[in-house]
């Protein structure tokens, strides 16, 4: 078949590549990249436009273009689809055409597993679900004016990147290390959520690079109460700290000064009691020097802009250098959990528990029990799983981690599911969705219908199965959730 007669769409709404048929998904930036060599196929696209279109903003290397090129031509299996034209760009080959041409819409950041065949082995089901679950925070609503409601229930507290772009090169650090070591300051408690680094990024990896400054849109994404930007300056001995805390309906703007980045912090955090009328300082209050780590870095700045795979080897560099780094070791286990390579996950987990064990921070343990059990489970290994689930779930409501307390639960209730334990599964998922109604998350919410979709077919009761599936797709049309429209049609096609 020669090229020409290949064909190729690109769905920007479902952030889908047809290829002869075969439904095919990107990274996000990957996709991106494909639109902009699809917008115009005639055109040989230079490296500096690629960097400037669909890495605006971010400093990345020459090499994320290769990259991407490569996943291209891999996944859709026609190497000479795009032509290489030495020291000028590439060029698409194939025609194609776009569907709902409009602004470009991030893909899901998942295998690409059918939901058909996932339901003839409960492994592949549970492989499914772990890879949906780990997306169900990452809220997609494009609508700024949601939940504006000033006394909402559950407070939850998202700390941006600090801005040190007029620091020096030696303190460039602080940008996440400054971010995570304020945010081991706050202790969050029953009614309120002090958001991780790794989410913070997640969710702003969501919002196009240029309006990540748009605080309305970091709400309408996040769920959260109250918003800390901050931007830092000066050198140790003089720090100038600029920073803006905002609520739903109001801001505070201040500025303070201090001798030292632990003073930094303290201050933050008095101020932040002081504002939202909270005593929020945690017992941990030595700064932990393994943030202070350039590899690491490097990896965040790749993370931010969901470049999985660029953040990778250099998490691995920094796990290597510094094997009791826990920051990294986390990290390396979330990124292959992301990857779907169970593999690595299990082996990596293994080290990471062992350094949080005798580490005096409990923040991570749970989470990292969390993705071994998730691990565990889409390797088949139920039983283990369940043990170490239960762990994790325990774990998370004691540190008051409500989100990964969900998480655990709603895994949990598909080992029960399987095991034909009904009564305990209902259980599960009704607390688990229940959790994610208190954080104020669109896409967990919809996923919590989803899980009694699943339940309700599985125990035979299909007309409650459709009236959760309509209450899913009614939330996922109101709030804009883009991201789960595939596994909606995935899933009614169950229906027909």
């Amino acid at each position: 078949m020669s090229l020409r007669e290949h064909v190729c769409e690109l769905n920007r709404q479902t952030g889908e590549v047809l290829i002869n048929g075969q439904v095919i998904v990107l990274r996000p930036k990957t996709f991106e990249l494909l639109c902009l060599l699809a917008s115009n196929p005639k055109a040989i696209h230079s490296k500096s436009e690629i960097l400037s279109t669909v890495w605006h903003g971010a400093v990345v290397e020459e090499q994320v273009i290769f990259q991407s090129i490569n996943e291209i031509r891999k996944e859709i299996g026609l190497p000479e689809a795009i032509k290489t034209y030495p020291r000028r760009g590439y060029k698409w080959e194939i025609p194609i055409s776009i569907i709902n041409d409009g602004s470009v819409v991030p893909a899901i950041n998942t295998p690409k597993v059918k939901l058909k065949q996932a339901v003839k082995s409960p492994v592949a089901l549970i492989t499914v679900f772990i890879v949906t679950l780990l997306i169900t925070f990452l809220v997609v609503n494009k609508n700024p004016s949601i939940n504006r409601n000033e006394d909402l229930v559950h407070k939850g507290i998202l700390i941006l990147p600090f801005d040190v772009s007029s620091m020096n090169e030696h303190q460039q650090w602080l940008r996440y290390g400054g971010m995570e070591g304020l945010i081991r300051r706050i202790s969050p408690n029953k009614d309120m959520t002090v958001f991780h680094l790794e989410d913070v990024i997640e969710i702003l990896n969501r919002i196009d690079v240029g309006e990540r400054r748009d605080i309305i849109k970091i709400f309408a994404k996040s769920g959260a109460s109250h918003i800390l930007q901050t931007s830092l300056s000066g050198n140790p001995g003089e720090f100038n700290v600029v920073y803006t805390i905002y609520s739903r309906t109001n801001r505070m703007t201040h500025t303070v000064q201090a001798n030292t980045i632990e003073h930094v912090f303290t201050s933050l955090v008095n101020i932040f009691e002081e504002a939202i009328g909270e005593n929020l300082a945690s017992e941990f209050n030595v700064f932990d020097q393994g943030l202070q780590n350039d590899l690491i870095a490097k990896a965040l700045k790749f993370l931010e802009i969901d470049d999985l795979t660029s953040a990778l080897p250099f998490i691995q560099s920094a796990v290597i250098n510094d094997p009791d780094n826990i920051l990294a070791s986390y990290l390396l286990v979330k990124i292959n959990m992301e990857l779907n390579q169970i593999d690595q996950v299990l082996v990596a987990v293994d080290t990471a528990l062992g350094i949080a064990e005798r580490k005096p921070l409990g923040e991570y343990k749970h989470r990292l029990q969390y993705f071994k059990g998730a691990g565990l489970a889409a390797s088949g290994e139920l039983t283990q799983a369940e043990m170490t689930l239960l762990e994790s779930k325990d774990l998370a409501r004691k540190n008051n981690d409500w989100l990964y307390y969900a998480y655990s639960q709603s895994i949990l209730a598909k080992i029960k599911l399987i095991q034909n334990q009904h009564q305990e599964a209902f259980t599960l998922l009704q607390s688990a969705l229940e959790y994610q109604t208190l954080l104020n998350c669109p896409m967990g919410i919809a996923q919590g219908y989803l899980d009694f979709v699943d339940y309700y077919l599985k125990t035979g009761n299909q007309s409650i199965a459709r009236q959760e599936f309509k209450k899913a797709e009614t939330l996922a049309h109101e709030k804009n959730l883009i991201q789960i429209l595939p596994l909606l049609s995935e899933i009614k096609n169950t229906f027909e």
